[in-house]
């Protein structure tokens, strides 16, 4: 059985000496994502979240941006139906910003989004 809650929490919970695809796969597994399922569902998220050229980088090497959409991607693995994200745009510029925004637009689609922020214009 899948996990149906996912969570972004505001400080990245990200290992230097991981991959991106790696945590994913970690986060599959205790999620609950059937083996056979899981490369399919890793390969969805990181296009979900325009991670996929980055598979194969060390969280380490990543800008902040792509730490949080990392971050983003692990609470939205395995479909889960309830998603809190606390902050997940804190610290990114504008552009990077309004791509987060586009991609959560597109994740809330069969499921509860529930979403802290201090930017009032989000």
């Amino acid at each position: 059985m899948q996990l149906q809650i996912g969570l972004c929490p505001q400080f990245d919970v990200l290992w230097e000496d991981l991959t991106v695809e790696e945590h994913l796969r970690f986060y599959a597994r205790i999620k609950g994502v059937p083996p056979e399922e899981e490369d399919a569902t890793i390969s969805k998220t990181l296009k979900g979240v325009q991670l996929d050229e980055q598979a194969g980088v060390l969280v380490v090497e990543l800008p902040l941006g792509a730490r949080r959409r990392l971050s983003i991607a692990i609470a939205l693995l395995g479909d889960p139906k309830i998603v809190f994200l606390d902050e997940p745009t804190t610290g990114m510029d504008p552009v990077t910003r309004r791509q987060v925004w586009d991609m959560i637009q597109r994740a809330k689609k069969g499921r509860c989004i529930i979403l802290t922020t201090h930017a009032m214009e989000e």
